[in-house]
């Protein structure tokens, strides 16, 4: 017996679907043809199982925790260990990420552990052997896959983008590490600007009496600035053909009803040919799609099953090796077929409207038939009960008979929330205010509501007629009644002072009323215009009367006032507006005198008993721009100041 072994290096293939694979009787040992798993890829990755993968033989993921290490055991690399996240070339360190030289590796690849790691690699500057490891446990004349992740953590722009690509040969040699069985490269694996981790794979078959291998991976890359890699998950699994299990109909499944057993189905298993060139088979049954017992004697592609009476799952499990058969670790299953077998329900019990036929399709009963209506829109006193016998709704209920003798304030409406008659009304009093203004000294009659017929009144005086009259100023009360309603009045009577006025006098163009009484009054120039505020703003000069009054009584004071204006400045320039320095209303003064000086006290002018008419002259001389102060005395009363003359 002779092995041939065959290295395949392929970039950007891409194989046919169908494409299988052959062990040949005279034991030669192929490698299966690299292609891609990730169509973008710039590289070939190795290749994966085309079948079913069997359960995890063998797993590296490099362990947990925080902090650097443990170093990888003795003979498994020829690099160095160093207790740091940034090995140097020819070194290598185990870590949960690492920053150092511009690396990009945030965290390893193990998916859903805590603190994962990996093993970090700085190529180094001699292509080699980095790391090598012995892989137990497996069987004979068996295929397996190999797969295990790689990260290039040198981003794209490192080394000003010239980073070395990372390029890595795996290799499978037998226990004697004589035999080369499988071996495959990466291709060139360039940086990306955001890391990603990639899987890679490959696919041998174990020898006769073979049960151990060695796998070792190999720096093809050249040395120098780059070449820098992660590794995680190494990982071997068994690998079979892909297997379903079908009827005679081509069904992978199949469900009944009890009432049509016993059941029988004839199973065939059909493989895809995808990894096994031959086939041994057992066939098993399971009640629970969980655990499973071999059917004994059922060693062929098919099976016929017979008397099935509830639920059953069969599946069959496959070897490449007849020796294999048996073990767990070397076999491949496949898919389940189940029977599935519902139990028919009892005759269920039926509304007296309904009627039930079995159907075995859906293996349960098909109930038909619509319940009578419920009677709506029923009175709040009415019930609908079913009946049963005659299958029909019966109603029910006698309406509340209405309330008699009801007080004259009550009134009986029907409730049909609560299916009763609500007495509306109660025996309130009205309440009622009137405010009033009694004029002092004067008599008010106080004139008691008169909307209720046939009314008594009692006033907390002790008088029954609808009037009092009052002189006083207070509150009075009125009680009034027919026996049924009843209405509470209450006069507010406030007296109304009669004005007194102190004095009025002037502030600028405003002059102010004072008065010697207090009270609610409004005030008036004309008498026909009234205001509530002792303050008018006027802009001539004149005599004026003002009016004082209380409000709401006719009781009026009036007094005279005369008020004159002097002006702030005057503007002799022709325009008509402030040319001279005048006063108006100056015929009502009795006596009068205006004389005016000016800064230095020299008299510019004067005029007595006569209204004042001043240019801003002297002499017929225009004088100039400035202060000018005068002296005015009107009825004995002297009023001093100054004024602004503007040119």
């Amino acid at each position: 017996m002779f092995s041939v072994r065959y290295k395949i290096q392929i970039i950007n293939l891409t194989l046919p679907l169908g494409v299988q694979n052959y062990i040949l009787d005279i034991k030669v040992v192929v490698l299966l043809s690299v292609f891609l798993l990730f169509g973008s890829a710039v590289h070939g990755q190795l290749g994966f199982c085309q079948g079913n993968s069997g359960d995890i033989i063998f797993s590296e993921n490099f362990g947990t925790g925080h902090g650097i290490g443990p170093a990888l055991a003795a003979g498994t690399t020829t690099y160095t260990f160093v207790n740091t996240a940034g090995p140097q070339d020819g070194e290598y360190t185990i870590a949960n990420s690492t920053d150092f030289y511009g690396w990009n590796l945030p965290f390893d690849h193990t998916v859903s552990d805590s603190n994962g790691k990996a093993l970090i690699v700085n190529a180094s500057f001699t292509t080699g052997e980095f790391y090598s490891i012995a892989v137990n446990g497996l069987c004979e004349n068996t295929t397996y896959e190999f797969s295990s992740w790689l990260i290039n953590i040198l981003p794209s722009y490192g080394c000003d983008g010239n980073g070395i690509p990372v390029n890595v040969q795996f290799q499978i040699w037998d226990d004697t590490n004589t035999s080369l069985l499988a071996s495959g490269d990466t291709g060139n694996i360039y940086g990306t600007s955001s890391p990603t981790w990639q899987p890679y794979g490959l696919v041998f078959q174990t020898l006769a009496n073979q049960t151990s291998v060695i796998l070792k991976m190999i720096n093809n890359g050249a040395g120098g600035c780059g070449n820098d890699l992660a590794i995680d998950d190494i990982v071997f699994k068994s690998c079979g053909d892909g297997i379903l299990t079908q009827d005679q109909n081509s069904s992978q499944a199949v469900t009944r009803c009890s009432t049509q057993g016993p059941f029988s189905e004839t199973l065939t298993a059909v493989p895809d040919y995808s990894v096994y060139s031959a086939h041994y088979y057992q066939w098993q049954t399971s009640s629970d799609n969980s655990l499973w017992s071999n059917v004994v004697g059922e060693n062929n592609a098919s099976i016929v099953v017979s008397n099935i009476m509830s639920t059953t799952y069969y599946r069959v499990k496959v070897a490449e090796y007849a020796a294999n058969l048996n073990n767990s670790d070397c076999i491949t299953f496949s898919e389940v077929y189940g029977i599935v077998v519902y139990e028919a329900p009892p005759e269920p019990e039926l509304a007296c409207w309904e009627s039930a036929v079995f159907d075995e399709n859906s293996c349960d009963w098909l109930i038909s038939g619509t319940p009578p209506e419920m009677p709506v829109n029923l009175e709040c006193w009415e019930y609908a009960t079913f009946n049963n016998v005659s299958c029909t709704w019966e109603i029910t209920g006698s309406a509340p008979e209405m309330p008699v003798n009801l007080e004259c304030w009550q009134t009986a409406v029907f409730n049909t929330e609560n299916c009763e008659w609500d007495l509306l009304g109660e025996p309130t009093v009205e309440l009622l205010e009137s405010f009033v203004v009694l004029c002092e000294g004067s008599t008010l009659s106080l004139q008691a509501n008169g909307s209720l017929a046939n009314a008594t009144y009692l006033w907390d005086t002790g008088e029954f007629q609808p009037v009092k009259p009052v002189e006083a100023p207070g509150v009075y009360e009125v009680l009034i009644t027919n026996g049924c309603e009843t209405i509470q009045q209450t006069f507010y009577v406030e007296e109304a002072v009669i004005p007194v006025i102190e004095s009025v006098h002037s502030e600028g163009h405003t002059f102010i009323i004072k008065l010697l009484s207090e009270g609610d009054f409004e005030y008036s120039l004309d008498g026909v215009w009234y205001q509530t505020s002792s303050e008018f703003t006027v802009s001539e000069g004149a005599l004026y009367t003002v009016y004082v009054r209380s409000v709401g009584c006719d009781a009026i004071a009036t007094t005279s006032y005369l008020y004159f204006k002097i002006p702030k400045f005057i503007t002799p320039n022709g325009d008509l507006n402030n040319d001279v320095f005048t006063i108006r209303g100056w015929d009502n003064f009795s006596t009068s005198e205006v004389s005016i000086y000016n800064r230095y006290g020299r008299l510019l002018y004067h005029v007595k008993n006569a209204p004042p008419f001043w240019d801003g002259t002297f002499n017929n001389e225009p004088l100039p721009n400035s202060d000018y102060w005068y002296r005015i005395v009107v009825d004995g009363k002297v009023y001093t100041g100054h004024f602004t003359l503007k040119h």
